[in-house]
């Protein structure tokens, strides 16, 4: 049986720079980055690693109660499931399934290195997602929409694609993004066996808290194509921490959210996967933010000085 279990990037421990910084799988395959070409390999001395259908995806999601009509932004490792019968368009048609033909799901196709190979042009059409196979097999159904950010895109499927996706004309994560959308419609967001440190709505609450850190870095006179073939120059923001050497530990806000009590997890096949409120995810974040922002900078384990609550927790 051929499977296709390839992931070609993972987040980094707990760093996030620009997103979340990410690593190539050599041993399981790649991607020609200029022309968008991926080949496809079964993974050696997975075999003792669990058989996953499209069903007992489903099974999994519903049991976590990922609403029906919901907007679900997603991260996710293909590989942490285990030999995924249908691959990535199986966990792609499983979470459609799950939020019906009034739902929407995102995912991140983040472009940095992409957007340098291609002489810092955007094409929105061909240039690969740099954030697992799941989001490049998305963006590249005929139905899908992707925003036009050169480095911080997203691509939508279901029914509010076309809105979300819209108005990515700014910062990554603020206003106009998919992913303050996301964060705005109330949705959800889905890690698919990664960690918390993988977290774009984190990015969401740093541009409503405004911490000291963060500061931008300016992408002026940018040849961007949409999929409709329409070139047009833009000036974009993007986050300069990367540049500047500070590192966000976003691994950290995951007992901040399991404290909080919004996470809800279940296993499919080999992977944890996990559901958080995007409104709680953001909410939390912004409260770790604006209390001490230094937190998020230090890489050992400081508890905060008090606990949080959810959002949904507070009377007022």
């Amino acid at each position: 049986m051929t499977v296709e279990s390839i992931d070609l990037f993972v987040a980094k421990g707990q760093q996030a720079v620009d997103g979340c910084e990410l690593r190539t799988w050599h041993n399981a395959g790649g991607v020609d980055w200029y022309s968008g070409i991926y080949w496809e390999t079964p993974m050696r001395g997975r075999e003792n690693l669990p058989v996953v259908d499209r069903r007992e995806i489903e099974t999994g999601l519903r049991s976590l109660g990922l609403p029906c009509g919901a907007v679900v932004l997603t991260h996710s490792s293909l590989r942490s499931l285990g030999n995924v019968i249908g691959g990535a368009d199986a966990v792609i048609d499983a979470i459609m399934e799950v939020i019906g033909p009034k739902g929407t799901l995102v995912v991140p196709t983040l472009t940095f290195e992409g957007f340098e190979k291609a002489g810092r042009r955007f094409d929105a059409r061909t240039q690969p997602s740099e954030s697992g196979l799941v989001t490049e097999k998305l963006r590249l159904r005929r139905e899908a929409r992707r925003s036009l950010h050169p480095l911080s895109s997203a691509a939508a499927l279901g029914a509010d694609a076309e809105s979300i996706t819209a108005h990515h004309e700014d910062t990554p994560c603020g206003p106009g993004s998919p992913y303050w959308e996301v964060w705005r419609r109330e949705g959800h967001t889905l890690f698919i066996g990664v960690e918390f440190a993988c977290n774009s709505l984190f990015h969401v609450a740093e541009e409503v808290a405004a911490p000291a850190y963060l500061t931008y870095d300016f992408e002026s006179d940018v040849a961007v194509t949409d999929c409709g073939g329409n070139v047009r120059a833009g000036s974009y923001r993007r986050y300069a921490c990367g540049r500047l050497g500070i590192v966000r530990y976003l691994g950290k806000l995951g007992q901040v959210y399991v404290n909080a009590g919004v996470v809800r997890t279940t296993p499919i096949g080999a992977a944890s996967v996990r559901l958080v409120p995007a409104k709680d995810n953001v909410q939390l974040a912004v409260d770790v933010l604006r209390r001490n922002p230094e937190w998020i900078l230090e890489p050992e384990s400081l508890p905060l000085s008090e606990p949080l609550e959810s959002n949904a927790n507070r009377s007022g």
